[in-house]
């Protein structure tokens, strides 16, 4: 029994320590985005929210930035709202009726592995077509995949894209 166990240990023990570092260099095999779009008719504004991987957006803002970030550091809040507004509006052009539309930036939460950023845009009171540009963290990784769902009217639309495509169009 005791030389079963022996055994048992040399052959399972390496597998555990390299999944255990494995999973600490590479934190998720893949890499998804997802950006929502909601024409609100009542108060005629488009309500953006953006959500990414936080490790990934960390990853970014330090790299573009060349500046520590934490989210989870009250202090930090003020200088990563500015950063995260920045990218974003970097990353992310829409378009409401062939009309260009200007985010608002209004905010950004964590929760547990993601990170929301909200953005409005008022004086948009209708709306035919939404053609967004988005690249989203395509500076970080190549394998980025970004998600999109537009509502309008109660209507929902959803479009992928892979990298390198940037470009989607939503009619209703």
């Amino acid at each position: 029994m005791f030389l079963w166990f022996q055994q048992w240990l040399l052959l399972f023990v390496p597998l555990f320590v390299s999944t255990s570092t494995f999973s600490k260099t590479h934190a998720h095999p893949f890499y998804v985005g997802v950006v929502e779009v909601n024409h609100n008719k009542a108060s005629a504004a488009l309500e953006v929210s953006c959500k990414l991987f936080a490790e990934d957006a960390q990853n970014v803002l330090e790299q573009q930035y060349k500046t520590k970030v934490d989210f989870g550091q009250p202090q930090q809040k003020a200088a990563i709202d500015r950063l995260l507004n920045d990218y974003v509006h970097k990353h992310l052009a829409l378009q409401a009726d062939k009309k260009p539309v200007q985010l608002q930036y209004v905010g950004f939460e964590r929760d547990a592995e993601s990170l929301y950023c909200y953005f409005e845009a008022d004086g948009v009171a209708n709306v035919k077509t939404i053609d967004l540009n988005n690249s989203l963290l395509y500076d970080f990784t190549d394998q980025q995949i970004n998600i999109m769902h537009v509502m309008v009217g109660g209507v929902r639309k959803s479009y992928k894209l892979d990298y390198p495509k940037t470009e989607a169009s939503f009619s209703f």
